[in-house]
């Protein structure tokens, strides 16, 4: 009965260890967030042009930027080739192999386009998105979700014409907040808090 009384205890013991613990994280997490050095907050309605700089610049659909330019110029070639073999043989075989090569690069290049517009009609849905910059994290909230994103070189970041792109590698989360959200008078200091803390896209 000792014994087992003694292991109940001990039991009894880490759970309330972890339970102090969690209670500790979640004061230290709340205290960062209420009492943290605020560096600049806004909110903002993501439209679909901005959702679909997002999408196009974050690397997400690889048959956009060189890879696309590399399948152009081999289908390219592969055009020339047939048609040059069918200037000199004749073969009616190499204008299909013409007119199939055509089809592709016209795939190549609008079907990725189609897919990443239609993925950022349905990013860009009108919800408000409110988001707090401090010096060590950033703080995404939407309707009742939220997500803290750590500024410690652990999330990778890229500034294109008029959007800030922001990856939680943890998740493969993706999010997007338009320039316009920044005023131009706080631009450079968030800016330069955001790429410091964070790797390259």
């Amino acid at each position: 009965m000792i014994l087992l009384e003694n292991n109940t205890n001990e039991h009894n013991n880490e759970h309330i260890d972890s339970i102090l613990h969690e209670v500790h994280s979640s004061e230290k997490i709340n205290k960062f967030r209420t009492k943290g050095i605020l560096v600049y907050e806004n909110e903002f309605t993501l439209t679909d042009a901005e959702a679909y700089d997002g999408l196009k610049n974050s690397g997400m659909i690889k048959t956009t930027g060189i890879r696309s330019v590399v399948y152009t110029v081999l289908l390219l070639l592969a055009m020339a080739g047939f048609i040059f073999s069918y200037a000199v043989k004749g073969n009616f075989n190499d204008i299909v192999f013409t007119f199939i090569s055509a089809v592709v690069l016209a795939i190549v290049w609008t079907v990725p386009i189609i897919s990443l517009k239609k993925l950022a009609k349905v990013n860009a849905n009108g919800n408000s998105i409110k988001f707090r910059l401090y010096e060590d994290c950033l703080h995404i909230l939407c309707n009742d979700n939220s997500w803290l994103i750590e500024l410690d070189n652990s999330n990778k970041i890229r500034i294109s014409k008029n959007v800030i792109i922001i990856k939680r590698l943890k998740d493969n989360q993706l999010f997007v907040i338009p320039l316009r959200a920044v005023a131009d008078r706080s631009k450079e200091r968030v800016l330069g808090i955001l790429r410091k803390g964070m790797m390259d896209l």
